[in-house]
């Protein structure tokens, strides 16, 4: 009983944390983007 809360809960953590990462990898994408556009 007390294995299965945990489990799922790690899961939710890991899940929250990869989109997390992947929104933040976009964020950084769209300013060096921006960045190199006025740069030019």
């Amino acid at each position: 009983m007390g294995i299965a809360p945990c489990r799922s809960e790690h899961a939710r953590d890991e899940l929250e944390g990869s989109a997390f990462n992947q929104a933040a990898r976009v964020i950084v994408n769209v300013h060096r983007e921006q960045a190199r556009s006025y740069r030019v």
